[in-house]
């Protein structure tokens, strides 16, 4: 699983680089039945927010397809927001923006494990999701890390 995207803070970059390198560093394999994403973009900083719509960053180009994707999506000011993003030929990868001005890094964090359980196929609609050793542990079991 890939990582990309941008991150305006540099303490929230290390947090994102150190959970890619715990999870990711290594091959998982998973079961051919769970869906999982092509890959997990992050954007973390106010500049990705406008009116409730994601600017993407101007240093990246996107395809029509990806930009079709962000259509009808709408992204608070304030905290962080996860999506998946359903592309035509029944693919998904999964969008994780957070336009917060000062992020904290706990709360970042909470999200980022988030962002990665969704990826992994997980559906997080409804459940409480504030607990990063829970979420932790969630991710573990599913790689089989545990």
């Amino acid at each position: 699983m890939q990582f990309f995207g941008k991150i305006d803070d540099p303490n929230l970059a290390k947090i994102v680089t150190s959970l890619y390198n715990d999870y990711f560093i290594n091959p998982i394999f998973l079961p051919r039945s769970r869906e999982t994403a092509q890959h997990i973009e992050i954007y973390i900083g106010s500049r990705f927010v406008e009116q409730n719509r994601f600017v993407p960053p101007v240093e990246e180009t996107f395809s029509e397809a990806h930009l079709s994707a962000f259509e009808g999506k709408v992204f608070p000011s304030t905290g962080c927001k996860i999506e998946r993003l359903h592309f035509p030929d029944r693919t998904f990868v999964v969008l994780l923006v957070d336009a917060t001005k000062e992020p904290s890094s706990e709360k970042s964090e909470v999200c980022i494990l988030g962002a990665i359980l969704t990826a992994l196929g997980e559906d997080l609609d409804g459940r409480d999701v504030d607990d990063s050793i829970t979420l932790s542990q969630q991710i573990e079991d599913i790689i089989g890390r545990r």
